[in-house]
């Protein structure tokens, strides 16, 4: 019994459908007649009925808010009498579903019909346990709407940074220009002059257009289940598709794994050092290299023969560094800019598998990008 209910709670989320199935379980097994399981708890006027298998009869003559208040009762598993609408009583036991200091509801059954004795102690016991079980299943279920909002949060706050540092200050200088042709169709300024301003506002608009295109690939980003490597491959497939650099990926990374939020992060780095090295590094050869060593030290290497930088300021201001030291932050980790052994960038990320998603981290991280 206990087997099946665990094997039933652990499989699927605490859906309506999952606990009635779970409360006819207990009625094949106790030989109740029905039961019911309310949210709620001590002091509350009313429960909220999540799943039931109770007679219509019994539905229909519970009388809110006092019953609910007699099912809630004090936290404490007790029997309690209620009335249907033709006169009879019924016996009704309620199990507090609590899981630590926390309640979260009772869990009611009623005894088969014309029965008027309590429930044997072994029963009493194993409504306590099949109680105690529900409410982890919710508890875990709650932990992970948890981890998912923020989760969320998170990568809308990346979101909002990645398109005020790209495509909002695109716009910001297009606007500028377009101030600027309008001051000298005013000022009645020569046609090579409005031609000059005309040509960098078309380029603006293009770079716009260009830095656009590349955001919504990069938010319409997902790992398939093919895994981590598969979305690697399509990616260095793309950039070596939209440039005539060859860029070659190393992927050593064996049988590490990382969460599905830290993969996302280091394809959303690897994308964004790709895309600098396709627009800003004049390079022919770039290479993708990650690999996950004995101690679960993670690194994840780009690297081109181009031009390089001047500076990692140069980074800053241009080429998306922000979002990229804020994705290695997600992670616990750190993000470096230097020369590459072939005379051009280098983009080195490390983090270990350890440190990914410690508890306080992403939240602590997550609102520091929500206020900053």
């Amino acid at each position: 019994m206990l087997y099946s209910i665990t094997k039933r709670l652990s499989s699927a989320p605490p859906t309506v459908e999952v606990l009635e199935a779970l409360i006819h379980d207990i009625e094949n097994i106790l030989g109740v007649a029905g039961g019911s399981i309310c949210l709620g708890k001590p002091g509350d006027e009313k429960a909220y009925r999540l799943a039931s298998t109770q007679s219509h009869e019994l539905e229909t003559s519970i009388r809110y808010p006092r019953d609910c208040e007699a099912c809630l009762g004090r936290g404490e598993p007790h029997e309690m009498d209620i009335e249907d609408g033709a006169g009879r009583v019924l016996k009704l036991f309620s199990t507090p579903i609590r899981d630590k200091d926390r309640q979260y509801g009772v869990l009611v059954v009623q005894t088969a019909r014309g029965e008027t004795q309590g429930l044997d102690e072994w029963q009493l016991r194993l409504l306590n346990t099949i109680a105690s079980h529900i409410a982890i299943a919710i508890t875990m279920s709650e932990q992970v709407s948890q981890s998912r909002l923020v989760a969320l949060l998170e990568e809308r706050s990346v979101i909002a940074r990645e398109l005020h540092d790209s495509l909002a200050q695109s716009l910001s200088y297009l606007k500028i220009q377009v101030s600027r042709l309008e001051k000298s169709i005013t000022r009645g300024d020569d046609r090579e002059k409005s031609l000059e301003i005309s040509d960098v506002l078309r380029k603006g608009l293009n770079g716009a257009y260009r830095q656009l295109r590349e955001l919504l690939a990069t938010f319409r980003l997902r790992i398939s289940e093919a895994g981590l490597n598969a979305a690697l491959q399509e990616t260095v497939a793309e950039f070596r598709e939209r440039s005539s650099i060859d860029i070659q990926l190393l992927n050593q990374m064996g049988n590490c794994k990382i969460s599905p939020n830290a993969e996302i992060h280091v394809m959303q780095i690897i994308r964004e050092a790709l895309s600098n090295v396709t627009r800003h590094a004049d390079a022919t050869r770039a290479t993708v290299f990650l690999e996950c060593d004995l101690a679960g030290m993670v690194t994840v290497l780009v690297e081109d023969n181009g031009v390089g930088i001047d500076d990692e300021r140069d980074m800053m201001d241009h080429y998306g560094l922000p979002i990229m030291k804020e994705r290695a932050a997600w992670l616990g980790g750190e993000l470096r800019i230097g020369d590459s052994r072939e005379g051009g960038t280098s983009v080195r990320l490390t983090f270990a598998v350890a440190d990914v998603e410690k508890p306080g981290r992403t939240i602590e991280l997550d609102r520091g990008m929500l206020h900053g």
